[in-house]
């Protein structure tokens, strides 16, 4: 209903990227699958957005989906961090770009496994990229009460703590510390060297002929 509400005259695809193996999660590396696959079954796209399932807007708000001449961050008041963003370089949560902007920063790494990192990755491509906003110089944002989103939960076993101290937090570190100090491992770790192997695909119409939407599970 929101999206009708808001957007009669545009189209959506939803797409649902599943990891089907036991490592562990590869959000950046899905990400990548996601743009191969929607661009190769709708090559005129215009905006890419990568939403955190558990965001939800507002009803009663206008959220600009249609919106990403530039690197846009929509979920920028959110319920769980008292209607803002944790930090003033988060990048994560929901996130537009046009897909030449995505190819333009190589999209996201492949290389962060577990929970967190390749969103602060994110900020740092789209830095190198001269991408963030002039003024502020972090993702653009929308307009105060235009990036409003309620949360689903933060229980635990939706949003585990995470893990520090570990090989792969320290693998993350490593990486976004490269990438402040200026490196150029973005080129070539990204959408550039993806690999996936996908082992099932599910399309589904809706009534809204707006709407489609499909699920594929995919492995390394």
């Amino acid at each position: 209903g929101y999206l009708l509400r808001y957007f009669p005259n545009e189209t959506f695809s939803f797409w649902v990227i599943e990891q089907y193996n036991f490592n562990l999660f590869n959000r950046g590396w899905l990400a990548n699958v996601g743009i191969k696959l929607a661009t190769e079954l709708y090559p005129n796209i215009q905006c890419i957005i990568f939403h955190d399932v558990d965001l939800i807007p507002k009803n009663e708000t206008f959220v600009p989906y249609n919106d990403c001449d530039m690197p846009l961050q929509l979920g920028s008041e959110l319920q769980h961090w008292k209607w803002g963003v944790p930090y003033n370089n988060y990048a994560g949560g929901v996130v537009s770009m046009r897909l030449r902007h995505w190819y333009q920063i190589n999209g996201f790494s492949n290389d962060f496994e577990g929970w967190g990192g390749e969103d602060d990755d994110l900020f740092e491509r789209l830095r190198v990229n001269e991408l963030l906003d002039n003024n502020t110089k972090t993702i653009r944002r929308p307009s105060e009460g235009h990036g409003v989103f309620n949360t689903i939960s933060e229980a635990l076993h939706h949003h585990p703590q995470k893990v520090k101290g570990n090989k792969e937090y320290k693998h993350s570190l490593q990486i976004i510390g490269e990438m402040q100090r200026g490196s150029n491992r973005w080129k070539s770790d990204g959408l550039s060297d993806l690999t996936y192997r996908i082992l099932g695909f599910e399309n589904a119409s809706s009534l809204q002929i707006f709407v489609n939407s499909h699920h594929v599970r995919v492995v390394p």
